[in-house]
């Protein structure tokens, strides 16, 4: 009995290493649907260009989307798309936790989220990370 302790808490240890969260909200009520047209807010701190990937995942699903800077935004668009990330060093860097956040052109408000974190252990390439993010909005919003 005395030895099936340390290897509970192994075990715990071990699943709590290699695990994974992805979350999603969206307002009651809102759509984000294929006819509206989306706008990536490049982050100035992305070396990465994380904004492009999600473009990329966007647009690969039928979305009309863009990026840019805050100040470019065009006049034609109806969400704006907010992203942020983290990274984490651990023999080599890795997305840690993403986050999207929509908000309306118009007034700003928010609308919908999602998030994707994973520990090192589970870590997946930062493309599939965003591609998750993004479905979690897009394809489970229909």
């Amino acid at each position: 009995m005395i030895y099936l302790k340390p290897i509970f808490l192994l075990a715990i240890f071990a699943l709590t290493a290699c695990s994974s969260n992805q979350s999603q909200y969206i307002v009651p009520g809102v759509s984000l649907n294929k006819t509206d047209k989306y706008y990536v807010i490049r982050d100035n701190g992305d070396e990465r260009n994380l904004d492009n990937l999600i473009v990329e995942a966007l647009s690969d699903r039928g979305y009309t989307v863009s990026s840019g800077p805050k100040i470019d935004i065009p006049e034609n668009i109806n969400y704006l798309i907010y992203y942020g990330s983290q990274w984490q060093w651990d023999m080599t860097w890795y997305l840690l936790d993403f986050d999207l956040r929509v908000h309306t052109y118009t007034d700003n408000l928010f609308v919908a989220s999602s998030n994707s974190w994973q520990t090192s252990l589970a870590r997946k390439p930062h493309k599939e990370v965003i591609s998750t993010a993004v479905d979690q909005l897009f394809i489970t919003n229909h």
